[in-house]
């Protein structure tokens, strides 16, 4: 997971769209690696402004969390 602009951009190079906003939305494009926004209390601006990522993201994080922390 690439978490927060300046990271999607070093690790996205060209792909990295235009905004934030942008490049999460389009987070499935991404295959294996997703997008996401920091998560921190200054950014629930952004979280309620963009209810769609926990709405879309949120279950398959869920999901994931087992192969993301190294489970067998």
């Amino acid at each position: 997971m690439w978490v927060g602009h300046h990271a999607q951009s070093d690790h996205l190079g060209e792909s990295v769209l235009e905004t934030l906003t942008e490049t999460v939305r389009q987070w499935a494009d991404y295959g294996a690696f997703w997008p996401l926004p920091h998560l921190l209390g200054r950014n629930n601006h952004w979280l309620r402004r963009n209810p769609w990522l926990k709405a879309e993201m949120t279950p398959r994080l869920k999901g994931r969390a087992p192969q993301i922390a190294g489970a067998p």
